[in-house]
């Protein structure tokens, strides 16, 4: 610094020049990079999610639809679909001590009976070849209990039996693809603050997965400001899907404090250029019933570059960053208790197959053979759509 004095004294005209080319070489908005961040979510995910995905093991046994018998799921199976679902509840923002950590495997009897309900769900849309959460007494395989879940998270596909379909599913109502889904409602129920138990049944092309949420909070329990998918911070890009969602949250319900997002705006742009990408609001939800009790949410479909090769892809591996800019929110606090009307964070996308490991299996999910029937909500006239 003492040599570049130096020179100010003796020519300024050099000295600006040399200013100007320093200035020049330091990016206005740098990538938020953080190794040890960096790493944490590559071991989470591996260790995590990568386990859950083996779908040459366990799945529908001892179910008929010829003979109308439910079956069941290897607890294997069971605990699997659960760990896949905390692992995206934990990266959406939830402390790895989930404060309602679903229950994989149900040591008492009530629970087991809400297992063989989702699983007595699932056989009847598959005897039926459509999926309904409201079967009537007609169909094939018709049973009281499987109509009372029938409530639940359903998925259908033709034309492809898959092992795990259960397992695969969780991925499938966090996309929350297809037409009627833009409030993401099945990816709402997953995240939701208070959820407490899922039940959950499929066959090899069909799944209910059904909920029990807690009424109040438990004492002791700090629940997050807010969440998101795709998460701030790291994330695999194959598990970044088209609608993207914030979630505000809160821990007890305030009459009137929902219409968080009446007036909100996003913005996503890349973050080292400022580009902005093209997106659009399909979905404000206010705090009312059902998923939106403890929620607000406000959803939008954008259709980022992803590193790797192929179609809308940036043509190498390097991580990808995006900025999230929300403003004109009304009635939020962050997790201090400080008053906000916007909010910004980055989503850095990691290219998942130059850390997948060869004995990973990613299967096609068939979207186009799959239907999500569009969650139920306590009162789904809660919602603001564009």
């Amino acid at each position: 610094m003492h040599y570049l004095v130096l020179l100010f004294k003796r020519s300024p005209k050099v000295i600006v020049l040399l200013v100007f080319l320093l200035a020049s070489c330091k990016k206005d908005n740098p990538l938020p990079h953080d190794d040890s961040a960096r790493t944490a979510a590559i071991d989470k995910y591996l260790k995590e999610y990568v386990p859950h995905v083996d779908y040459s093991q366990f799945g529908w046994l001892e179910g008929s639809e010829q003979d109308c018998k439910a079956g069941r799921h290897d607890d294997k199976d069971l605990e699997r679909t659960y760990g896949k679902l905390m692992y995206y509840r934990q990266v959406a923002g939830y402390a790895a001590s989930d404060p309602y950590p679903v229950a994989g495997l149900y040591a008492n009897e009530s629970d087991r009976v809400g297992l063989g309900a989702a699983q007595e769900s699932a056989l009847m849309m598959l005897a039926n070849n459509t999926i309904s959460h409201y079967p009537p007494r007609n169909w094939k395989c018709y049973t009281e209990e499987g109509k009372k879940s029938s409530k639940g998270n359903l998925a259908i596909t033709w034309g492809f039996e898959q092992k795990g379909y259960m397992r695969r599913t969780i991925d499938m109502f966090i996309d929350d693809f297809g037409g009627g889904n833009e409030p993401v409602g099945h990816r709402q129920w997953f995240f939701h603050p208070l959820l407490d138990r899922i039940f959950s049944g499929a066959t090899n092309r069909t799944a209910n997965i059904y909920w029990s949420v807690l009424k109040t909070p438990d004492d002791g329990h700090r629940l997050p400001a807010y969440i998101s998918w795709p998460p701030e911070g790291y994330v695999m890009d194959n598990l970044v899907y088209e609608r993207w969602s914030f979630h505000l949250i809160t821990a007890k319900y305030v009459f009137g404090a929902g219409r968080n997002f009446d007036e909100a705006q996003v913005r996503v742009s890349e973050w080292d250029t400022g580009k902005e990408v093209p997106s659009k609001i399909v979905h404000r939800s206010r705090r009312n019933g059902g998923f939106t009790l403890y929620t607000s949410t406000i959803v939008w479909e954008v259709n980022v570059p992803k590193p790797g090769t192929g179609d809308n892809h940036t043509g190498n591996s390097e991580d990808v960053s995006y900025k999230v800019e929300i403003t004109g929110i009304a009635n939020f606090k962050d997790s201090d208790g400080e008053d906000k009307t916007s909010i910004s964070y980055a989503v850095t996308l990691i290219d998942e197959s130059t850390i997948r490991p060869q004995t990973a299996q990613h299967l096609p999910l068939h979207k186009r053979h799959t239907q999500l029937l569009p969650a139920i909500s306590i009162d789904p006239n809660c919602a603001l759509k564009e």
